[in-house]
């Protein structure tokens, strides 16, 4: 806020012999004229307590805005959230079918003997196998191929590409492409 020491006085003389002072500058007390007999004081000036007009224009425009544009705002804000929420739920909904999954083949492997192979697949937990090595025993694990909550098959490898004593099972997350920093992996 600028101070009334940096505005200019002038005195006017009238025909009765009266001294106006008239402060005169830019800032918040623009052409702002004083009472005759009252003496300059910054402290003790009223304009000094009145709220400078660019503060109140930006606090009315500031109002409009949030007003007119608030709605569109908070939706995007909110559909912001909820697809974070809806990200969330898809990742821990992954991971939960993995467990079962999981489950599952070590099911399978009680049940005949070993994993099923990378080209078996997880469609040995839904049908008997019919490429070797084809178990002795076996019994429906699953009722259908589980899919992921974005829609793709979930991925087996055995033997798994770090460890060939172990199984790889994973999700291809969001962009449906394997071996990419979004998947969801459970190694067996």
């Amino acid at each position: 806020m600028q101070s009334i020491r940096n505005l200019t006085r002038f005195t006017y003389e009238t025909p009765a012999s009266q001294n106006f002072r008239i402060a005169v500058g830019s800032g918040p007390c623009l052409n702002t004229a004083m009472n005759p007999r009252e003496e300059v004081s910054p402290r003790a000036h009223p304009s000094s307590l009145r709220v400078p007009q660019g503060i109140l224009a930006c606090l009315i425009a500031g109002s409009f805005v949030f007003i007119v544009a608030g709605p569109p705002v908070k939706a995007g804000i909110v559909a912001e959230v909820l697809r974070s929420v809806s990200d969330n739920a898809k990742l821990k909904r992954a991971e939960s079918d993995l467990m079962v999954v999981s489950t599952c083949l070590e099911m399978y492997k009680l049940t005949g003997g070993g994993y099923p192979t990378t080209e078996q697949g997880l469609k040995a937990l839904v049908e008997k196998p019919a490429v070797a090595p084809i178990p002795q025993q076996w019994a429906r694990i699953m009722q259908k191929m589980p899919v992921d909550p974005w829609g793709h098959l979930y991925q087996y490898r055995f033997p798994g590409k770090k460890d060939p004593t172990k199984y790889e099972l994973f999700s291809l997350g969001p962009d449906g492409v394997a071996d990419t920093a979004d998947d969801v992996r459970s190694d067996g």
